[in-house]
């Protein structure tokens, strides 16, 4: 029985290694190795093992805001990716102007954290214009976009 067993469970051990790997053939760089960072496959689908971050941008974004209220600020650390924005009180508007501007407008969400407003908002390649936000509110964004 121990003969029969042992060379069973090898054969199924690799089996289902080979039905559940994904045929990898390079990574993000384009090279032909497939163990960079971001691994794609041969489709050009791109794998992203980890966080999806924006370090390093030389220009942050900017924010200005309308109304009576005094400036809105990031809270932590924003780029043009992602970012979340306080609102102070009597401010009714709101702007995000992208740290460099993207060849097109690219697909953003505008979200309050935390409430039941929902904001109405343009976006264009240089940034997002929220005509309609809650006072004394955050906004978590996201924008992605091709930047060529």
């Amino acid at each position: 029985m121990r003969r029969i067993l042992l060379p069973f469970v090898a054969i199924l051990a690799f089996g289902m290694t080979i039905a559940g790997a994904q045929n990898l053939t390079q990574s993000l760089q384009g090279s032909q190795d497939p163990r960079g960072p971001v691994p794609m496959d041969s489709n050009n689908n791109i794998f992203l093992p980890y966080h999806l971050d924006s370090v390093g941008q030389s220009t942050p974004p900017t924010i200005t805001a309308g109304g009576l209220g005094g400036a809105p600020t990031f809270v932590g650390t924003a780029t043009d990716l992602a970012g979340v924005v306080s609102i102070p009180s009597l401010t009714t508007t709101l702007i995000v102007t992208f740290g460099q501007a993207f060849a097109n407008a690219p697909s953003c969400i505008l979200q309050e954290l935390a409430g039941t407003t929902a904001p109405t908002f343009t976006v264009t390649n240089t940034g997002i214009n929220a005509t309609v936000v809650a006072a004394s509110k955050s906004y978590n964004y996201i924008c992605l976009g091709a930047n060529y």
